[in-house]
């Protein structure tokens, strides 16, 4: 299995500024601060999400992880 992390950066302001779809644009550019802003914006739903369909916390984690691994190695 693939890992991929994301790391706590200092936003970039600009990044906070930015809708979805700008962002979006920037991690096509492999920009790992976009990453972490989009990370930051949804990773609370996604797991509440997450922990609702699974029922199960470390599961739950790692469906997390697979989704936010997969969309961003996806951008194209």
């Amino acid at each position: 299995m693939q890992y991929f992390y994301i790391v706590a950066f200092n936003n970039n302001r600009n990044h906070q500024k930015m809708n979805e779809a700008e962002l979006v644009e920037c991690c096509k550019r492999k920009d790992m601060t976009a990453q972490n802003e989009l990370y930051q914006r949804y990773a609370g739903e996604m797991f509440a999400l997450c922990i609702r369909y699974s029922g199960n916390r470390d599961f739950a984690k790692d469906l997390l992880h697979d989704g936010f691994l997969k969309a961003f190695t996806s951008l194209d």
